[in-house]
């Protein structure tokens, strides 16, 4: 089941979806630098990785710069594609990570043939969701809402475990909430923790909705 996210493309495509209803709610919001002023498209073109098959529009980055003579505040909203500046793409880079025996030199040669990443760079990555990301401020301020998170020590696993990963027959729906939430790490100014585990926006839940009954019904 791992392995089918290198090439799901409608599964991309509802994260691309969710990332413009993301834009349209920061934009919608104007500038944080100087409170009035307009934010204008300014989005650029990024190169991610892990996906085994082409789509332009996955690789925009949306992105605005305010208006305002003497402001020009460039203002990117959280998103579910990005995390970060990583050259993977985040549901790639956050399924990876949390395989839960480590990574033994077969699942290593595994991912390698579809993904060109090496065995030291899949323990980086899993040092990463375990001592780094465990220590943001980010984190610090969303802990107290996983009461029932088994350990920092398993995380990634134990994160997505959160939303559902392992009780549910797909993957698609707990992944896309868990994106969600981490969305906040990548925008341009510090974004709080959602204050729910629940996804607000009317937008996003409609898509993730339709992922979880229309888009991945079994139908072609």
């Amino acid at each position: 089941m791992l392995y089918k996210i290198f090439s799901d493309a409608r599964f991309f495509r509802a994260l691309l979806a969710f990332d413009r209803d993301l834009a349209r709610q920061t934009q919608a919001a104007g500038c944080r630098q100087c409170l009035d002023g307009p934010l204008h498209v300014a989005n650029y073109r990024r190169k991610p990785r892990g996906i085994s098959f082409d789509d332009d529009d996955l690789c925009q980055r949306f992105s605005f710069c305010c208006g305002r003579e003497g402001c020009r505040h460039r203002a990117t909203p959280p998103s579910v594609r990005f995390l970060g500046r990583r050259v993977y793409f985040a549901a790639v880079f956050l399924l990876v990570s949390a395989m839960r025996h480590g990574v033994s030199q077969p699942r290593a040669a595994q991912i390698e043939k579809l993904i060109p990443v090496d065995r030291r760079t899949l323990e980086r990555w899993r040092r990463w969701w375990r001592e780094t990301f465990v220590q943001t401020p980010f984190w610090r301020m969303a802990r107290g809402r996983f009461a029932s998170l088994a350990g920092e020590g398993a995380m990634p696993m134990t994160l997505l475990a959160a939303f559902g990963f392992e009780s549910m027959p797909s993957y698609h729906v707990p992944l896309l909430r868990a994106l969600a939430f981490l969305g906040p790490l990548c925008a341009s100014a510090v974004v709080a923790p959602p204050r729910s585990l629940r996804v607000e926006s009317f937008t996003q839940r409609m898509l993730i909705d339709r992922t979880s009954s229309e888009v991945y019904s079994g139908s072609s």
